[in-house]
This record gives structure tokens, C-alpha cells and sequence, in this order.
């Protein structure tokens, strides 16, 4: 990565180029698409950004490149365009969509995609990240991440999260009213008590600005359009931190006895957070209630459910392996 000379602050460097990283998570796909004779700038094109300060107009400048490539706009009729996106990438992916339903020169384009696969979504937001937000997840320092575009989109949404995603001091704080708590760890993080302090404002219109995006990627994006994910894994759905934000949160027993993971999360099969049943980040009641919400307005989505993986593994498997190669042109 090249080094801007631009700063947020001393914790935080900007950058003007992104690694394209193709041995990552997405690696099974990338191996399989190649496989296919799908190559890499021909056929495939990916969309790279800094999760931690996205750029959504340089995004969608991107998303237009590749989706007008082989395009004629006087007849649009090549509908060759297939967007795979996984986990915080179908956030990305679907208001990329939604900018484009309201962009009159390049509407047509809307017409080009014949399938779009959302590889367990986190659009509605993750209560995991609540957890990677105030107290770490034994990896990054919380006061690393707490600025980060991607972090703040992906907190619970109250669309998706009825019920306290989050207990302090025997409070429980549902999606609606976590505002409060994520203000105010601005000023834990910066070591600062000014409410007045010009940067703690800029935090604010920033959190703001986020959250219209994070609900724009709440629409149908109205082309035909895959859900898949994965259900039979203990996931968080609440996190009691007690009387201390800044400690792991208290552990609860599994939904079930057959799991015996020795990360940090799983221990003796009691888990960080409140489980449900879901892909052990994401609960499937997120994905079952976006599924609804975007199936009673309109007949473009399905629903694809792979079992015996989780939100890692299932890019792994045979299943979603067959759901990509069956809808490739």
C-alpha cells in the first residue's frame, strides 16, 4: 500500500492504493471462476476500497467501469453481468445497485445484471461488531477501529434488531439507542472530555452520513438476486458486558453440545454473547427478515440455505460452488 500524506490523526494513515487480495477468504471462488476460464481484468473485475475510509463515489465509479464493459447503451441487451458479494461486499454491492436506480445517465446499465449472489450478507448490521468495537476482539486495539467506515456500518440496525443487542450496567441497549454509547466512546478513544471539541463533531456528521448508507443497502435492489447462508451454528445475538465496556463480555452456554472451538469466542462450549441459531457471525434471523422484506416487494429473490459450514467456511463448499457455476454465462 502507498502512504497519503493525508491524516486523520497520527493513528490513522490514508492511502491511494488498494491491494487486490485474491488469496484471502474469496479464494475458493477466485480458484473456481479461473478454473472456468474466467480470467482475472477480462471476465472478472473487482472492486477494491479501504474498508476503514470508504469512498463511496470512487466505489461506484468503479462498479459503472466494470458493469458498462462490452455494453451498448442504445440497447443494453448483453445481460452478462454477475455480481458475487460476501459478508460487508453485498453492503457494498447493493448501494452501489441503489446509486445506480437513481443515476439517469447510466440507468440502463440496471438491465445488464442478470444475477446478483449475496454470500452471507451483513446488510442490517452484525451484534458481533459490538463486541469488536468496545472491548477488542483479541486482535486490533478498539481504539483502532472505532473510526472505521466499515465498523460503524455494520452495527445492528433497528430494521433488523427488535430486541437488546447490548447490556451495560444492567441496561439493555436496543439497535436504536446504541447512538449514544458509540458518541460517547469517541471520547474514551481520543482521551478527551470536550463535547464541543471540533473533531468529536466531525465523528457525529460522520456517524450520520454512515448510517444513510448502511439504510440505503436495506432496499430491493430489484434484479435477480441469491441469498445464501448458513443456519446451524451458535451466533451472538446480545452481549452483556456488565459493568465494564472495555472487558470480554460474559459467556452463555450453546444452543447445542456439538461444538468445541478453542478460539477466543468458544470456550467449553460457552460463548461471548447471547447464541442463536445463525453462520456463527451473522443470526439467520438478519437474513430471514431481509429475504421477507425484499421478497414481499417483488418476485427477484430466492433464498439458498448451505448447511454443516459456517460464515468462513461456506465459501468451501460443493453447494456454493454448483450455485456459481449455475448461473455463469
Amino acid at each position: 500500500l502507498k502512504k497519503d500524506t493525508e491524516f486523520i490523526n497520527s493513528r490513522f494513515k490514508r492511502y491511494i492504493t488498494t491491494h487486490s487480495n485474491e488469496t484471502g477468504h474469496l479464494n475458493p471462488i477466485n480458484v473456481l471462476l479461473k478454473t472456468m476460464g474466467y480470467q482475472k481484468d477480462d471476465r472478472v473485475n473487482r472492486i477494491t476500497y479501504d474498508f476503514r475510509f470508504i469512498e463511496f463515489d470512487k466505489i461506484y465509479d468503479q462498479f459503472i467501469e466494470f458493469v458498462k464493459k462490452y455494453q451498448d447503451s442504445s440497447t443494453f441487451s448483453n445481460k452478462n453481468n454477475i455480481i458475487i458479494a460476501y459478508d460487508f461486499g453485498a453492503v457494498i454491492a447493493n448501494i452501489c445497485i441503489q446509486k445506480l436506480k437513481d443515476d439517469a445517465e447510466n440507468r440502463y446499465l440496471l438491465f445488464t445484471i442478470s444475477k446478483l449472489l449475496l454470500i452471507c450478507p451483513t446488510i442490517g448490521g452484525v451484534p458481533m461488531t459490538l463486541r469488536d468495537y468496545f472491548s477488542g476482539n483479541g486482535i486490533i486495539d478498539p481504539k483502532y477501529i472505532y473510526y472505521w467506515s466499515s465498523v460503524l456500518m455494520s452495527m445492528p440496525h433497528k430494521e433488523f434488531y427488535e430486541d437488546p443487542v447490548l447490556v451495560y450496567n444492567s441496561v439493555g441497549y436496543k439497535a436504536d439507542n446504541l447512538k449514544k454509547l458509540i458518541k460517547n466512546n469517541w471520547f474514551y478513544n481520543n482521551n478527551m472530555v470536550n463535547k464541543d471539541d471540533p473533531e468529536h463533531k466531525d465523528f457525529i456528521k460522520k456517524l450520520d452520513e454512515i448510517s444513510k448508507f448502511q439504510e440505503m443497502s436495506f432496499n430491493n435492489p430489484l434484479v435477480n438476486t441469491i441469498i445464501i447462508s448458513n443456519n446451524d451454528n451458535n451466533t451472538p445475538i446480545c452481549y452483556n458486558f456488565e459493568n465494564d465496556l472495555r472487558s470480554p463480555p460474559a459467556r452463555y452456554m450453546g444452543l447445542n453440545n456439538n461444538q468445541h472451538s478453542n478460539s477466543d469466542i468458544h470456550q467449553n462450549n460457552t460463548f461471548e454473547g447471547l447464541p442463536v441459531s445463525g453462520d456463527e457471525v451473522l443470526p439467520y434471523q438478519t437474513i430471514d427478515k431481509l429475504y421477507k422484506k425484499w421478497k414481499g416487494k417483488g418476485n427477484n429473490i430466492t433464498l439458498e440455505i448451505i448447511n454443516n459450514c459456517n460464515h468462513f467456511t461456506i465459501l468451501q463448499t460443493k453447494e456454493l460452488a454448483l450455485i456459481i457455476t449455475s448461473n455463469l454465462k
